[in-house]
């Protein structure tokens, strides 16, 4: 298991080798209790898919797979698909 400093000097490079690249197609995903939303775009900052809408199942990961697989730039040579999670738990008090 990697050390903390480690994890943080890979995610550094990471970082780095991404920044600004065309090989990268980031994925994001919030996730949620029922339904998912996922964004695509490259490391430049150009929206490849947004607003992809996909149920907590196995069925509506398929379905992310298979939309992630559609995208155009996709097929370019080696590209790199790298995706990230955000979990937001609202809570309320009253």
């Amino acid at each position: 298991m990697q050390s903390e400093t480690e994890r943080l000097q890979a995610f550094r490079q990471l970082r780095t080798d991404i920044r600004g690249s065309e090989s990268h197609l980031i994925v994001g995903i919030d996730i949620a209790k029922e339904k998912h939303y996922a964004f695509c775009g490259t490391a430049t900052g150009k929206t490849l898919c947004k607003q992809m809408i996909f149920p907590n199942s196995k069925e509506g990961f398929e379905l992310l797979t298979a939309r992630v697989e559609a995208v155009p730039k996709l097929p370019v040579m080696g590209m790199q698909v790298y995706i990230g999670l955000m979990c937001v738990a609202n809570v309320l008090t009253i």
